[in-house]
Formats: C-alpha cells, structure tokens, sequence
C-alpha cells in the first residue's frame, strides 16, 4: 500500500510542476585576467538545467586552465558546480538573474606536490536576452566568491571574470 502511494504521490508532483518548467542544455566559456599577479585562466563550462519559471536549478562541469605568469608551467582542472539561478526582472527578451552555487574543483599539476582540491561557494550577477523561443544567451561579468583549499583561504570579488553562453531551452 505504502509503495502504491507513493509511486501515486510522485506522479501527482510530476504533473502538478508548473507548466513553464523546462529542461535547458548549453555552455559558456570565460576568460579571467589579472594585470597585478600576471595570470590568465579561461574555462569553458557546459551545463545543464531545469527551469521553474523565474527559479532554475542546474549542474555544471568545469574546464580550467590558469597560468601564473608567461615563464610558469599552467595548471587545469575539472569541477562540479550545481547552482541555482533566480531571475529578479525581466523585460520584453532581457532578463537579469542573480546566481548562486557550490563548486567543487580539483587542481592539477606538473608536478604532484602542487596538485590540489578546492571549494568555491558563490554568487554572480547575470544578464540573459531571448535570441528566439529556444535560444538564449547569458552573460556574467565578475562573481563573490569564496575559495578554499589547503595552501590559502579567501573571499575575493573577481570582477575581471566574464563569461558568455549559449542555452538552448526544450
């Protein structure tokens, strides 16, 4: 019986979501420079997610790559990030969002002594424009941003972080 209701229960949830959710599929790519330490990280960062109407929920994986200095070796890593997006207005096909997540990076290196793990809450402001029904770009310019790892904790805003995306809404 219990099992029953249950099955019964998570069909009337299922049904009952509103009728603007929706899946989306997409990707962006970021490029960070900072003139004071001489480094460079770009990333690309396909995701995807559901949308509630004015709330979405998603997970991205995350490719980075960051170099120090021209005469340094580079260091990339890999990474989850769920997030949650929260559209605070919208107009005509422009909407802007504020985007908060969690993201889990594992850093690696030439050498192994200098490979590392790190957290990464944070919160980003952002812009989307309808191109058509299905398709949208977004794009972020600067994040809060909480890093933890093993060698140095802190919270910084990165405000040379600018990341574009395409989005494709089913």
């Amino acid at each position: 019986m219990n099992k029953k209701l249950t099955i019964l229960a998570a069909l009337l949830l299922l049904f009952s979501l509103p009728l603007r959710a929706q899946f989306y599929l997409g990707g962006a790519a970021s490029v960070a420079h900072s003139g004071s330490y001489k480094s460079l990280s770009t990333s690309l960062r396909p995701d995807v997610g559901y949308s509630f109407g004015q709330l979405s929920v998603g997970v991205a994986v995350v490719f980075e790559t960051y170099r120090s200095s021209p005469d340094e070796n580079s260091t990339t890593s890999f990474g989850l990030s769920p997030y949650l997006q929260y559209y605070v207005w919208s107009s005509g096909n422009f909407s802007l969002y504020l985007e908060g997540g969690i993201g889990y990076y594992r850093f690696n290196s030439f050498s192994p002594e200098d490979s590392f793990a790190r957290w990464a809450p944070y919160l980003a402001p952002g812009i989307s424009f309808a191109v058509t029904e299905h398709w949208s770009l977004e794009g972020q310019l600067g994040r809060l941003e909480y890093n933890s790892h093993l060698r140095n904790t802190e919270f910084s805003w990165m405000g040379d972080d600018v990341r574009v995306g395409l989005y494709y809404t089913f």
